[in-house]
């Protein structure tokens, strides 16, 4: 994980069983499909792109991951998450 609470560069992120759609890493498992979005923001807001990736692939939920310290809900099925737990978040996607 970084250790910058700013990041110059969006984190490289593996994981398998996924694809890159645009900025969204798409991670699907059964039925089940889950989106992760990074931006090198202080606070991510809600955007029409993250609602329509979401809507357009049918996403059961979209992670926006940043470089803060809160977890929030942006909108039903978004939450911004902090890069220090994407760990534990990337754990529970994979079970």
């Amino acid at each position: 994980m970084l250790s910058s609470p700013r990041c110059a560069k969006p984190p490289a992120v593996a994981l398998l069983g996924s694809r890159q759609v645009g900025k969204t890493t798409l991670a699907e498992q059964v039925a089940r499909r889950r989106g992760f979005e990074f931006k090198c923001t202080d606070a991510p807001r809600l955007t029409k792109s993250m609602q329509v990736v979401s809507d357009d692939l049918g996403l059961s939920h979209l992670w926006v991951v940043y470089p803060g310290d809160l977890q929030y809900p942006l909108a039903p099925g978004i939450t911004a998450l902090p890069l220090k737990e994407v760990g534990a978040v990337a754990l529970e996607v994979a079970a």
